[in-house]
């Protein structure tokens, strides 16, 4: 499996179900189970973490979530592609920043 990089369109916020979060210790494989079903039902899914490690495992759990929906013909001849964002937020006294893997359907190239 390889990431590629292209353009797509901004994919709609409010069309996003509740964000999975992927933490340094998640497993990549059960998280990638969560993000093929929630894939399935609602046609996108959104991961976040904060920091490296956590979006390392978010980026293997995509990876193999495109694996698995490819082998089981959810995507036939489209990929999963991840749209990455940035939020802030306050926790406490606190400023944070996260990332989010919004995943999509998109052509295959």
């Amino acid at each position: 499996t390889r990431i590629y990089v292209r353009p797509m369109p901004t994919p709609s916020k409010k069309d996003e179900p509740d964000l999975i979060l992927i933490g340094t210790d998640t497993n990549a494989g059960l998280a990638a189970g969560l993000l093929s079903k929630v894939f399935e039902t609602n046609g996108v899914a959104a991961v976040t973490g904060m920091g490296s490690r956590a979006m390392s495992q978010a980026l293997k759990a995509v990876a193999i979530a495109q694996t698995y929906l490819q082998q089981n013909k959810v995507l036939d001849t489209e990929e999963l592609v991840a749209a990455v964002r940035t939020e802030s937020f306050k926790e406490g006294d606190e400023d944070r920043i996260r990332m989010v893997l919004t995943c999509m359907r998109a052509p295959a190239k």
